[in-house]
């Protein structure tokens, strides 16, 4: 059985992600994470390599992101957060819905098993108001596990005060695998001695 990691930044890094525990704990897996990747991007790399594996696992990126070709040919990675007023922000918000309801149809469509986590909330809390979910677009978000930035605030890791960089360090992404991510896709997790994680986050946190 095949598995499939897509995501940003939060799932291929500098350091150990989700995915690189993924990878430790089944045989046959590949990750296609990039850095600062809205979630078209991530939506088309799903349509374009989810046909190769059984399972995907897919942790989507910011709603207000979007993708530059050009940028990503020119740096190797994605330009990130969109910047300036011309987009309003219901717009990327519903068209980041859009992509990620199209990427669970075609998964669904083609046989292939898609278990969706989020960096973080899919909704737009700025003025404390939450933005709703169009009707139309059933993506369940609702149900989905805790996002990962979230997870983090509320599981820090004993150097997060010395990571600069802002990203979960190795045990962060290591426990959010144990404890989120094995429980709704049946994976088993191999143990990690805490004290080797804490030598993960270290070197994590000197690179910062």
């Amino acid at each position: 059985m095949s598995w499939g990691a897509f995501g940003c930044s939060f799932t291929k890094f500098k350091w150990y992600t989700w995915a690189d525990f993924l990878k430790i704990n089944v045989s046959k897996s590949k990750n296609y994470g990039l850095s600062g990747s809205s979630n078209e991007f991530i939506c088309r790399q799903i349509l374009k390599h989810g046909k190769k594996h059984n399972n995907i696992v897919v942790m989507w990126s910011g709603y207000d992101r979007i993708h530059n070709d050009y940028y990503l040919n020119e740096h190797g990675y994605n330009a990130g957060r969109h910047r300036g007023n011309d987009v309003p922000l219901t717009q990327l918000l519903e068209r980041s819905l859009e992509y990620i309801w199209l990427a669970n149809h075609y998964c669904k469509i083609n046989n292939i098993k898609i278990y969706n986590f989020s960096m973080t909330i899919l909704e737009i809390a700025e003025t404390k108001k939450i933005t709703p979910i169009p009707e139309y677009l059933d993506i369940n978000h609702k149900h989905w596990p805790i996002d990962m930035v979230q997870y983090c605030l509320e599981n820090p890791s004993k150097f997060s005060q010395q990571n600069h960089d802002g990203h979960p360090l190795p045990s962060q992404h290591y426990n959010y695998f144990k404890d989120i991510i094995s429980p709704n896709t049946g994976i088993s997790v191999k143990e990690i001695p805490q004290q080797s994680l804490d030598d993960f986050d270290k070197k994590a946190v000197d690179t910062c």
